[in-house]
């Protein structure tokens, strides 16, 4: 497996270098979008009780995140951050 970071792209396939202003905007995204995704997220106990409500969540919640979710990840790999930062099943709550 390949642990090198993706490398980022332009229009034309050239590689880019991010500056480090551009590698903070970018990480203020995914700060805001980690956040939104924790937020609507069913905690470990709601994914172990599959009543109604969770189900609805489940649901409504997180599989109408799934754009987000990509948003997030894009977000983290343009950024060079570790693979184990940006996997949302960490951001969970108990």
């Amino acid at each position: 497996m390949n642990n090198e970071a993706p490398r980022i792209v332009n229009e034309r396939g050239d590689g880019i270098k991010l500056t480090s202003t551009q590698k903070n905007a970018i990480y203020e995204k995914a700060k805001k979008l980690k956040e939104n995704i924790r937020n609507n997220m069913c905690t470990q106990n709601e994914l172990h009780s599959p009543t109604e409500r969770n189900v609805n969540k489940m649901i409504h919640g997180e599989m109408a995140m799934t754009k987000q979710t990509e948003a997030f990840k894009k977000h983290m790999q343009a950024i060079g951050a570790d693979p184990r930062d940006y996997s949302t099943e960490r951001l969970r709550r108990r």
